[in-house]
């Protein structure tokens, strides 16, 4: 990227260009020299800084910041990959470097961002936000907290991660709403419906946003907030896996599976099949264990016993689990203690 958070007051949206008058003269460079130079000039048309004549025109600006964004998106998603690789080193040295390339990255997609937006490209500028969500997930992946030396890391920085990336999903899911009766625009068909690969990307990104910010609540012992971001994973991801992908029913059974993981711990813990008064609703017929079975076993479809037999295998023992508590409550009348069988926690 070669800019520093000093070049902020440069030329640009974002990080800062060099002015475009800097790359004249040059002889062929390498190609993240080119990609510089192409980004300081369609930089300088988009904002009309008198470099060029005749961009005054409303559909030509709208282009040329189409062009930047691309441009700048490329080069988030170069940076992106590139701090994967230097994520993996466990020198002090390699860890900032990284850090650095990292934040590259996510000012590239700031920026990229912002392009789409004047373009009023609003495919575009939501898949830009899916890549901010996915650097929001990696940073939090690869134990790279923000600020200097990792001044901002705490016990929940991690998590502040994953509240990110899911508000840069839920904001590109608004944007990809359809406007019924609005102009079309580019990548919008003409009943204002964006595309449903981007539509379904969206909710995927989601998703996995929204389970890891489960996960990590979970670790954090916010088990009601874990159970809120859980319910909005399998919520958006059923939404999602209409197609019935692979892909999407793996999601699905895996935010399927934490959420009843999470509840049957929850209910084993009490040893209480009846449940407090209030504390399920009235189709479970207040047995507590309901809810966590429902989700155990829509699990199961995502992990044949064919291709996946081990987490087959623990789902089977955690209903096993679940089927010997209820029947132990059946028994006692609603009111008995857990089970008097091996309970096994997996």
């Amino acid at each position: 990227e070669g800019a520093s958070a000093s070049a902020s007051a440069g030329f640009g949206p974002g990080m800062g260009h060099p002015s475009p008058g800097t790359f004249l003269g040059r002889g062929p460079g390498d190609a993240a020299s080119h990609a510089a130079a192409a980004e300081a000039w369609y930089a300088s048309a988009a904002t009309d800084d008198g470099t060029f004549d005749g961009t005054n025109d409303r559909s030509s600006v709208a282009g040329v910041w189409r062009r930047y964004g691309a441009l700048r998106n490329e080069r988030g998603k170069s940076a992106l990959r590139e701090a994967a690789e230097m994520s993996s080193g466990r020198g002090n040295g390699e860890r900032a470097a990284a850090d650095f390339v990292l934040q590259c990255a996510e000012t590239c997609y700031a920026d990229a961002s912002i392009a789409f937006e004047k373009a009023k490209d609003r495919v575009n500028a939501a898949l830009v936000g899916l890549n901010r969500a996915q650097a929001c997930r990696a940073r939090a992946a690869w134990n790279l907290p923000r600020g200097v030396d990792g001044e901002e890391k705490d016990d929940r920085w991690r998590l502040r991660e994953f509240e990110s990336a899911a508000g840069h999903c839920r904001r590109a899911l608004q944007s990809l709403r359809p406007a019924a009766g609005a102009n079309p625009k580019r990548g919008i068909d003409r009943r204002g419906n964006p595309p449903e690969a981007a539509v379904s990307a969206a909710r995927s990104e989601l998703g996995n946003a929204a389970l890891a910010a489960g996960l990590e609540s979970r670790r954090l012992g916010d088990a009601a907030g874990a159970a809120d971001y859980m319910e909005e994973a399998v919520r958006v991801l059923q939404q999602g896996a209409a197609d019935r992908s692979p892909a999407a029913v793996t999601s699905l059974s895996a935010a399927h599976y934490h959420l009843g993981r999470l509840l049957a711990d929850a209910a084993l813990a009490t040893g209480d099949g009846a449940g407090a008064a209030g504390s399920v609703s009235g189709v479970d017929r207040g047995n507590k264990f309901l809810p966590a079975q429902r989700h155990l076993e829509r699990a199961l479809a995502g992990f044949p016993p064919t291709t996946a037999p081990l987490d087959h295998a623990r789902l089977r023992l955690r209903l096993a689990t679940l089927a010997d508590a209820t029947g132990e409550g059946v028994v006692r009348g609603g009111g008995g203690g857990g089970a008097g069988g091996l309970v096994v926690l997996l």
